[in-house]
């Protein structure tokens, strides 16, 4: 591979956000049905070199399962994307001279619990088996009911529940079993609807 292809390659792989996977609609449409489903477009994009602007799309290669995408916190029922990022940080203060304190601040309407809430109270860490969570301070930190100890680890994987000061707690969860299970409830939805009418 030489020249003009090499180049497409190089600016396809530097359009990409740190832990993304782009493709062009050309090798899209060279992969199996099982992959094309992990893929969503980005559309067209201009690339610096490359004379036609070019479908762009993102493969989603993480194990979905393994790496939650959402946060539901259970106090207030908001739900939050994950940053796309290797390290993510949890905490109660939003900016610190002027910068981002944590990628996911935690809040609550009563402002005396919030503050059971640490500043910045856990990260996770994303390693090739799944998040790691690791406690940044001595607040209360639990993983599925058990407690983790300052500078401690616990995996997180869709399906965790992390309590946070005793006062707030967070479930983890893949958008994809988001939507299986709307989509599920729905089903039934209209099942008990339907058998109540007749």
């Amino acid at each position: 591979m030489t020249g003009e292809a090499v180049n497409l390659c190089a600016r396809v792989a530097g359009s990409a956000e740190p832990g993304e996977i782009r493709l062009t609609r050309e090798v899209f449409q060279e992969m199996s049905t099982s992959y094309r489903l992990k893929c969503h477009s980005l559309g067209a994009a201009p690339l610096k070199g490359v004379r036609r602007e070019v479908e762009l799309f993102v493969l989603d290669w993480r194990d979905r399962v393994v790496f939650p995408t959402h946060i539901r916190v259970d106090e207030t029922a908001e739900e939050r994307a994950l940053p796309n990022q290797d390290i993510i940080s949890f905490g109660r203060l939003r900016q610190q001279d002027g910068a981002l304190a944590n990628d996911v601040v935690l809040t609550l309407p009563n402002a005396e619990l919030a503050l059971q809430i640490s500043r910045w109270h856990f990260e996770l860490r994303r390693f090739p088996d799944g998040f790691k969570l690791r406690p940044l301070s001595d607040g209360q930190t639990e993983v599925d009911g058990v407690a983790v100890a300052k500078n401690g680890q616990a995996v997180i994987k869709a399906g965790s529940k992390v309590r946070v000061g005793g006062v707030l707690t967070l479930g983890f969860f893949s958008a994809a079993d988001k939507t299986l299970a709307d989509s599920a409830a729905a089903t039934r939805a209209v099942s008990s609807g339907s058998s109540t009418t007749q």
